[in-house]
C-alpha cells in the first residue's frame, strides 16, 4: 500500500494556541479514552529513543545502553523530565534486512472517528507485507523537554507499548519524569522498561486538575516552538526518512 499523498486531517487552527490544544484533552473525549485503551526548521518532530548496544548513538560513542537520545544525536540520559502535549496512533512498516522504517500511517488525536473505524489506518494495518518486512504498531506521544527547550516523538512500539497507559493517565501538561530501567529477559534478551513519575509541576494556564493533589502551574512553552512542532506532528510525512529511528528493541515483553 502506497501512503505517499496520504492526506491527513489537520488541526492547524489549534496549533498556534499551546494552551487550546493541551486543555482539550482535560475535557470528557470517548474517541481519545478508546483510542489510547486501544493500542531546526524540520520536516519532522525529532525522535526520542533508548538506546542499545547495537543502537547507533551506542556505536558512535554518542550515548550508553539504556540512555535517552534526543534526535540520535543528543544524550540525555537515563533520566528526564517531560510534558505530554499531544498523542497520535503510528503504523509502520520496518524492514528487518535494512534495519530501518519503510511508509507509515496515523490515526490523529483529533480524529471524529474511533481508530477502528478509520478505513485508511486500518486498510494499512491489514496489508500483507513481503518477506523481510514487519508492522509496528503503537501510540506516539508528542513531548515537550523543559530542560532542553525541544520537543520530542515517542514511539511506544514493542516493549513500550506496555507504558502507555502510565504515561497518559499522568494528565496532558503536567510534568512527568521518564526512568528507562533494565529489565531481566529470557535467554539474555535484555530490555529497557520505563519508570513513570508524575511530578506536581504543570504548564501555566492548564485546566488540567488531579483529585487530591496539588499542582503548581508555573511551566511555559515557547509559542512559536510549539506552533513549529505541533504542525509537523498533525501533518506527518508518511515517508519521511526517519534516520534518527534507530532502535534495536527486542521482541520480548
Amino acid at each position: 500500500m502506497n501512503t505517499e499523498n496520504t492526506e491527513l486531517t489537520t488541526v492547524s487552527a489549534e496549533s498556534a494556541n499551546p494552551l487550546a490544544t493541551l486543555n482539550r484533552f482535560n475535557q470528557p473525549n470517548e474517541v481519545a479514552t478508546r483510542d489510547m485503551a486501544s493500542v531546526n526548521q524540520a520536516r519532522w518532530v525529532p525522535s526520542l529513543n533508548i538506546a542499545y548496544g547495537t543502537s547507533e548513538a551506542c556505536k558512535k560513542r554518542i550515548a550508553q545502553p539504556g540512555d535517552f537520545v534526543l534526535g540520535g544525536q543528543t544524550k540525555l540520559g537515563q533520566t528526564i523530565k517531560v510534558i505530554i502535549c499531544d498523542y497520535r496512533i503510528r503504523a509502520c512498516i520496518w524492514d528487518k534486512d535494512q534495519n530501518k522504517f519503510g511508509d507509515s500511517c496515523y490515526h490523529l488525536s483529533s480524529s471524529k472517528v474511533d481508530v477502528k473505524d478509520d478505513t485508511e489506518y486500518q486498510a494499512f494495518i491489514n496489508q500483507k507485507l513481503p518477506k523481510g518486512q514487519e508492522l509496528q504498531t503503537g501510540v506516539e506521544f508528542l513531548l515537550y523537554i523543559p530542560e532542553q527547550n525541544n520537543f520530542a516523538v515517542l514511539f511506544m512500539k514493542k516493549t513500550l507499548s506496555s507504558y502507555t497507559q502510565a504515561i497518559w493517565s499522568c494528565g496532558v501538561g503536567r510534568l512527568i519524569e521518564l526512568t528507562t530501567t533494565l529489565i531481566q529477559g529470557k535467554k539474555g534478551r535484555d530490555w529497557y522498561g520505563l519508570k513513570v513519575t508524575p511530578l506536581n509541576q504543570a504548564v501555566r494556564g492548564s485546566t488540567l486538575q488531579i483529585p487530591g493533589q496539588t499542582l503548581k502551574y508555573d511551566i511555559d512553552i515557547p509559542v512559536d516552538l510549539f506552533e513549529q512542532n505541533h504542525e509537523l506532528f498533525v501533518n506527518p510525512m508518511t515517508t519521511a526518512p526517519v534516520e534518527d529511528a534507530d532502535e534495536s528493541i527486542p521482541d520480548v515483553q
